[in-house]
């Protein structure tokens, strides 16, 4: 018995030390971090020095980012899409403590502490959605920054963020592209072969209510938003309302060239009939022209969005 009891008391101290280990191990603290942030750690080489360091940086969650993942991608600039959208925008992969996920803000800007791992020059870490990077950070917490800690833009970018604002202006986007480029959007039919859209479907996702895209073709929908981003802030909001003025005119340009009749009937290619396509395609006469404008509007945009990058 005694023995027994000897054994019981042994393995309960092994717990119990285990268990401070992992607490230890999974709850870093701010105040034992060293600050860094996105502009002076980009190099593999900038980081070699922090390998093992409990770290806090600032920055934003990548856009795709869902409630209940593992792990999450740090980004400099606010709604940048994983992995990284342009030569402005940096990532890292952040896995929050043992057995925790992550809570979505992927609008907000964020404070991250958590301890650097840092992978071999030769052999980069791959995360679950089959995206290389070199460093990420390991048992992390996060919190939201408050007001008095976001200065200048970043303060600004609250404001927008808190607005909804953006999440209407990626809305607009999605319709411009839609009228700009729907011989590209495909639909399925009841038994499973695939079809490209033909123009009355395309108009009738543009032009009756209920339809997909409905509320861009709504009068005054693009003034609208550009008067928002204005009332927001009239100058750091200025590039924004003229992007989406801009935007407007192009979506329009695109809507009178579909109601135009501006493009050509066209046979499917073999690659698409073996891929299950069925009937016809069309191709915009303009298209060059159309998507040429619309991606420099886009490329404007998320210039725009990197002057909030932390």
């Amino acid at each position: 018995m005694g023995r027994y009891r000897h054994a019981r008391c042994v393995l309960i101290c092994l717990l119990l030390i285990v268990a401070c280990l992992l607490s230890v191990s999974c709850h870093v603290r701010e105040e034992d971090a060293t600050p860094i942030d996105f502009r002076t750690y980009q190099t593999y080489e900038d980081w070699q020095g922090a390998d093992g360091e409990t770290v806090v940086i600032r920055g934003y969650m990548a856009t795709a980012t869902a409630a209940g993942d593992a792990f999450f991608q740090l980004v400099n600039a606010p709604y940048t899409r994983r992995p990284t959208a342009g030569e402005n925008s940096f990532f890292i992969d952040v896995y929050p403590a043992r057995g925790e996920t992550v809570t979505a803000v992927p609008t907000a800007a964020i404070k991250v502490v958590g301890r650097v791992e840092l992978a071999p020059q030769d052999k980069p870490f791959v995360d679950e959605l089959g995206y290389e990077s070199y460093v990420r950070l390991v048992d992390a917490t996060y919190a939201i920054l408050s007001a008095e800690e976001l200065t200048g833009d970043a303060a600004v970018w609250r404001t927008v963020a808190a607005s909804g604002l953006i999440n209407n202006v990626m809305d607009a986007f999605n319709y411009a592209h839609f009228v700009c480029a729907w011989t590209e959007y495909t639909g399925k039919n009841s038994d499973g072969t695939q079809f490209y859209l033909y123009p009355d479907d395309a108009r009738a996702f543009i032009t009756e209510e209920g339809g997909q895209y409905y509320y861009g073709y709504s009068d005054g929908y693009f003034d609208r938003l550009s008067g928002r981003a204005i009332d927001l802030d009239a100058q750091v909001c200025a590039e924004l309302s003229d992007i989406l003025t801009e935007l407007g005119e192009l979506s329009a340009e695109g809507l009178a060239s579909l109601n135009g009749n501006n493009y050509t009937q066209v046979a499917l290619s073999g690659e698409d009939i073996l891929s299950g396509f069925v009937g016809h395609a069309y191709v915009l006469n303009d298209a060059e022209e159309l998507m040429e404008e619309y991606e420099a509007l886009f490329a404007r945009l998320n210039d725009w969005l990197a002057r909030f990058a932390l």
